[in-house]
């Protein structure tokens, strides 16, 4: 089993729902993902991707809400002590093979998780092919780049103009996130939440079986500079996007602006765009 490097997105995604293998047989048919147990914790069931590597660990619990991002830090507790200082609140503890995590709530209520391989070598890393990217929703977009800047580590960068707000969280060379204000997408009553988005190959197609699998389509696809993308409400009432990468030539030339201040980048100075 292996999960994800630290630089390149998650090292893996938690949901807690009533009824995982409902939840996993759905997720299954969609996209192909395996079930597996190997290494985990107790009553969790992991599905993988076609190479191997674990994309979603699914606990049987009450729910928790939203999708739960697990980042990989250098130093996990001392991550951990400052988004308590910056006014986040320790949730529970989890783990994977011998990867140690500690979820949090920040401080606007969204769950993520900061761990990384017990002693410093773990499991074999490896990207999952399938996962696009975890979203940040917030009404406070500078607020909420600020504590994962701290947290993280992380440069949010833009576009401008940009009429929804959406940013990447940067570290490394490659998009660990993003973030966009969802004011435009969602009442005031949805709180500050994660979302996962899955590479697929027709949006269109996968948004059609995702409804005849039990979903509900929430936002019909759409174009972005990033990609087509939509997002769906799973039949246990969580949200999740489907998406495509776009072809390097389509971001090529683009400029970003670090949400921090200072001039325009080019995308590739801060992205390391593979052909």
């Amino acid at each position: 089993m292996s999960v994800a490097p630290g630089d390149r997105g998650p090292a893996w995604i938690e949901l807690s729902v009533p009824d995982p293998e409902s939840l996993a047989a759905f997720y299954g048919w969609l996209f192909g993902w395996k079930t597996g147990d190997g290494r985990l914790p107790d009553g969790a069931t992991g599905l993988y991707d076609e190479s191997g590597r674990l994309v979603l660990l699914l606990r049987r619990g009450r729910g928790e809400g939203a999708w739960i991002p697990v980042f990989q830090v250098p130093d996990p507790a001392a991550a951990s002590a400052r988004a308590v200082e910056l006014g986040a609140t320790a949730h529970r503890e989890t783990s994977v093979a011998d990867w140690r995590a500690r979820i949090l709530r920040d401080p606007a209520g969204a769950l993520f998780g900061i761990g990384g391989p017990a002693g410093g070598a773990g499991a074999e890393l490896g990207l999952p092919e399938r996962l696009l990217v975890c979203e940040l929703g917030t009404r406070d977009l500078v607020g909420a780049a600020d504590f994962y800047r701290e947290v993280l580590g992380v440069r949010a960068l833009g576009l401008r103009p940009d009429p929804f707000d959406y940013h990447l969280l940067v570290r490394g060379g490659a998009a660990l996130a993003s973030i966009l204000d969802m004011t435009s997408f969602h009442d005031a009553s949805t709180p500050q939440h994660w979302v996962a988005y899955v590479d697929v190959a027709d949006v269109s197609w996968a948004s059609a079986r995702a409804a005849e699998l039990g979903a509900l389509v929430r936002v019909p696809r759409a174009d972005s500079p990033f990609g087509e993308y939509a997002v769906l409400e799973d039949p246990d009432g969580l949200l999740f996007g489907l998406g495509t990468r776009p072809a390097p030539e389509r971001l090529a030339g683009l400029r970003l602006q670090d949400l921090a201040g200072g001039p325009p980048i080019d995308i590739d100075e801060v992205l390391a765009i593979e052909p």
